[in-house]
C-alpha cells in the first residue's frame, strides 16, 4: 500500500505537471487577456487540487477498510481459540473494537487505538459528508485534530478537508501498529507464542 500511495501521488504529479505546460503558451498570447488566463490558471489549480483530494480520499477509505477487515479476522481466530460464544461482531468500528477487548486483546485505553480512531473519523466525513467537516457529527473534534496535525487541512476554497501526503503516508503506520500489537497479544494469550520479530512501528520508505 506504501508504494501504491507513492506511485499514484507521483502519476498525479506528472498529470498536473502537463496540465500546467498546456497553460504555459496562454500566458504569451498577446491574442489571450489576463482575465481569460487567470480563469484557466483557476480552473486548473482546481482541477489539481481536486484530483489529490479525491484520491487521498480513497486512500484513507481503502486504510480504513483494510484495517477493519484485519480486526474482523483476528477476532475470528482468537474467538475460535477461546471458544467464545459471543457472535462475531458486525463491520461498525465500534463492534470490532468491542469484541477485540472483551477477548482481552488489547485494553480500550491503549494508545494505539487512538490515531486509527482519529483516522476512522476522517473517513466518516469523507463518506457520509463529502469531506465537508462543518456537515459532520463531530465537526469540533475535526477542528480540534486538524490543529494537532498540519497534515490535514481545510481546503480554503472548497471548505473541504484536504489530507496531505504524509498524512496518508503515517496512517499506514498507525494501522500497522494497531493490528501487529492485537495480534501479537493474541499469540502469546492463545497459543504461547513469541510475538512476531517485527517494529510494529516500523516507517515505510
Amino acid at each position: 500500500m506504501s508504494e501504491y500511495l507513492h506511485e499514484m501521488d507521483r502519476h498525479i504529479d506528472e498529470f498536473i505537471e502537463k496540465q500546467q505546460d498546456l497553460l504555459a503558451p496562454l500566458n504569451n498570447n498577446q491574442a489571450v487577456s489576463q482575465e481569460i488566463f487567470d480563469l484557466a490558471q483557476n480552473e486548473y489549480d482546481l482541477i489539481a487540487r481536486t484530483y489529490h483530494r479525491q484520491f487521498f480520499y480513497s486512500f484513507i477509505m481503502l486504510v480504513v477498510a483494510t484495517t477493519e477487515c484485519g480486526l474482523r479476522e483476528i477476532a475470528q481466530r482468537f474467538g475460535a481459540k477461546r471458544n467464545s460464544t459471543t457472535p462475531l461482531p458486525g463491520p461498525k468500528w465500534d463492534q470490532l473494537k468491542a469484541y477485540v477487548t472483551k477477548l482481552g486483546l488489547l485494553e480500550p485505553n491503549a494508545g494505539q487505538w487512538q490515531p486509527v480512531e482519529n483516522l476512522v473519523k476522517v473517513r466518516n466525513c469523507i463518506t457520509h459528508c463529502g469531506g465537508n467537516a462543518d456537515r459532520s457529527r463531530k465537526p469540533e473534534f475535526l477542528k480540534n485534530f486538524m490543529r494537532q496535525d498540519d497534515e490535514l487541512v481545510v481546503d480554503a476554497e472548497q471548505h473541504l478537508l484536504y489530507p496531505k501526503y504524509d498524512f496518508c503516508h503515517r496512517s499506514l503506520s498507525w494501522a500497522d501498529n494497531l493490528l501487529w500489537t492485537i495480534q501479537n497479544s493474541g499469540e502469546i494469550l492463545y497459543f504461547e507464542e513469541d510475538p512476531h520479530p517485527i517494529n510494529p512501528l516500523r516507517q515505510y520508505p
